[in-house]
């Protein structure tokens, strides 16, 4: 089976990559890491690019010897960039893994918020895959971090006034 994980950063992408190198491990799976990046790194956290790139780096290096395991970088300027590099791709993997959630100011991004068609149930990246447009044959993974959750559901106006009504 062939396996494509798309990583632009943020903590679904490393969650999505967390999952990919335990995938890695099986004899019967070719995976390959597609790492999206911009020269116009938008990311003005620093711990979070460094988080990013500490999960790539011990992806790498715990896969070095692996000859089932790719890692690729494929610079993109600007939204449409990724929608066609995502485009030609898409046919060659069995299996894309996307993270749910990412910067909507990323560079790698720019100018899909725009789409109508954005799904927030399975993320920008998610939706051009899942997209007609696109004609994509392979099965789509969509990951989010379950601790993102948790934070999300208690900072939740719903949450919130669900609790505050039981009391």
């Amino acid at each position: 089976m062939k396996v494509c994980v798309v990583f632009i950063g943020g903590a679904d992408d490393r969650e999505t990559l967390a999952y990919a190198q335990r995938m890695s491990g099986h004899p019967n799976i070719r995976l390959t890491v597609l790492r999206l990046v911009s020269e116009d790194q938008t990311i003005t956290d620093l711990i979070e690019r460094r988080r990013n790139l500490s999960m790539i780096n011990e992806f790498s290096l715990s896969n070095n010897d692996c000859p089932r395991v790719s890692y690729k970088e494929e610079m993109v300027e600007q939204g449409n960039d990724t929608v066609r590099l995502l485009g030609a791709m898409c046919n060659d993997f069995d299996l894309i893994m996307v993270g749910r959630r990412h910067d909507p100011d990323s560079s790698q991004l720019m100018g899909l918020s725009e789409w109508g068609e954005i799904d927030q149930d399975v993320g920008v990246i998610g939706d051009i895959m899942a997209s007609k447009d696109c004609e994509c044959k392979a099965s789509i993974l969509v990951v989010q971090q379950q601790a993102s959750v948790v934070v999300e559901m208690t900072q939740s106006q719903k949450y919130i006034s669900v609790t505050n009504s039981d009391r």
